[in-house]
């Protein structure tokens, strides 16, 4: 995010070029693909319930947040599932550009919910413990 805000500022590209994005895309599968081994598979099969639970209750709710947003005319429709999307902040706007949505709010909401789940929520839970 802060290579691409320099990036930016100092030249009038308004957006990467297709082989910077590809190039940033093909690190970051490389970085997940390199840290699965044998055990990781094997144990797999253990967690395919509750992945495949987990995948279905995200995607609905990823929907009726980009049915909401689309409904107020927050964002349109792609817009909103890509920044409802469970997934990391660069790589959502990575890939939210190569579909001509508005990369800016996209990673705007995708960093505000990163910062949501690492510095709200665990204070929440904490003081939600403290009170029990």
């Amino acid at each position: 995010m802060l290579f691409s805000g320099l990036f930016k500022l100092r030249t009038n590209i308004t957006a990467f070029p297709i082989q910077i994005r590809q190039f940033a895309q093909i690190l970051a599968g490389s970085m997940v693909g390199s840290s699965f081994t044998r055990e990781v598979a094997t144990s797999l099969v253990s967690f395919f319930i509750p992945a495949m639970l987990l995948i279905i209750i995200y995607l609905l709710i990823s929907y009726f947040y980009a049915q909401i947003n689309k409904h107020k005319n927050w964002l349109d429709f792609t817009s909103a599932l890509f920044a409802s999307c469970p997934a990391g902040a660069t790589d959502i706007a990575l890939i939210s550009a190569d579909y001509g949505v508005n990369m800016n709010s996209v990673a705007m909401i995708q960093i505000a919910r990163l910062i949501h789940a690492v510095g709200i929520m665990p204070l929440l839970y904490q003081f939600v413990s403290f009170l029990l």
